[in-house]
Order: structure tokens, then sequence, then C-alpha cells
């Protein structure tokens, strides 16, 4: 008898994928504590900081494509939790809020 394998194919739930980048998501904005609030910029800049936030995005994304090292990869996760952290500053102010607390 003859056993049939195939390639192994790493899954993972939105639950944990959403948990994942989370934790980088999180790092980031603990790591600017001294940092402005962002719910009380005017959400025109945080628009702006927003495009340039996908820039740098998609400029790490372009490296890592290139050169898929361990720190490449980081550097361009680090650059999506970055873009995500300013849409949700600007879907914070879209809901009402207007103060952030980084605790």
């Amino acid at each position: 008898m003859t056993e049939e394998q195939t390639e192994y194919e790493k899954t993972i739930t939105f639950t944990k994928l959403a948990k994942y980048m989370f934790g980088f998501m999180f790092a980031k904005i603990m790591r600017d504590v001294d940092k402005q609030d962002p719910l009380t910029t005017d959400i025109s800049n945080l628009k702006v900081r927003t495009d340039e936030e996908r820039s740098e995005r998609l400029r790490a994304y372009w490296i890592w494509q290139s050169n898929k090292t361990p720190q490449n990869a980081t550097d361009a996760l680090n650059e999506i939790a970055d873009e995500i952290n300013f849409l949700v500053f600007q879907g914070g102010i879209i809901a009402g809020y207007q103060h952030m607390k980084r605790e």
C-alpha cells in the first residue's frame, strides 16, 4: 500500500490572525506613548498620515517581496500595523470618540 502525501498547508483562523496582528498594532501604539492623542488630531491630518503610512507599507512590502528575511517580514508587519492604527484612529473619530488613553 502506498501513502499519498501532500504539502503541509499553514492555516489560521481569522480570530487568531487578528490577534496576531493586534500584537503588532498594540506594540506600535505603546511605543508611541509620548506622542499626541491621535483622537484629538484633525481627521484630515489623519487621512494624510494614513496615506503616508500606506506608502511606507508598500515600500516595506516590496523590500520583503524581494528579500524574504525575518527582519524584512517584521518590518513589513510593523508597517501594516501602522497603517491599520491610523485607519482605526479615523474610525474612532467618526464614531464620536474624542480621547484615547494608551494603557
